[in-house]
């Protein structure tokens, strides 16, 4: 699947944030793009809220991810997880999902599955982030106990990866 093919789909896909939501999409420079030609990022956002769908080619990332602006300003992607009672600004759909006790939809890079994948992700982000699309970011605590699970599970496969190199 090229670069370019999952923009256009995933355009078209999450169109509803801006007829719904008053989103712009935000275009991203040449600069940018050459910058970071592996991925590619798809930025909206509304006089409250940010959306970012992402994939990167080379990692073979795919990830939608959501948040409050900051003095109307999309805030800088954390590099690292906030620490427990600090807010959380950038929210992964997936990390949403799971705190809610469902299964985020399949990215499985087949080009032929492309345009519906999407479509359900774009419905899940609907979904489990309506009140945030238009402002309001209340329950989204849980979303902290998952993302650190999560890296304390990714932490402890390193390990025991590395454990076997050795």
């Amino acid at each position: 699947m090229s670069l370019d093919r999952f923009e256009d789909s995933a355009r078209l896909a999450f169109a509803f944030l801006e007829h719904d939501f008053g989103c712009t999409f935000l275009v991203e420079s040449e600069k940018e793009r050459r910058r970071h030609w592996w991925a590619r990022y798809l930025t909206y956002r509304n006089d409250t809220t940010f959306v970012r769908v992402e994939l990167d080619d080379r990692d073979h990332a795919f990830n939608v991810l959501f948040g409050p602006l900051v003095d109307e300003e999309i805030p800088e992607y954390p590099i690292f997880l906030p620490a427990s009672g600090e807010d959380v600004r950038w929210f992964p759909l997936w990390a949403v999902m799971e705190a809610r006790g469902e299964d985020a939809p399949p990215f499985s890079w087949d080009d032929a599955a492309l345009d519906a994948e999407l479509q359900a992700w774009a419905n899940a982000l609907r979904e489990h982030a309506g009140p945030a699309l238009e402002g309001r970011f209340a329950g989204l605590e849980a979303v902290y106990p998952v993302l650190s699970s999560n890296l304390e599970r990714r932490q402890r496969e390193l390990d025991e990866e590395l454990a076997g190199d050795g």
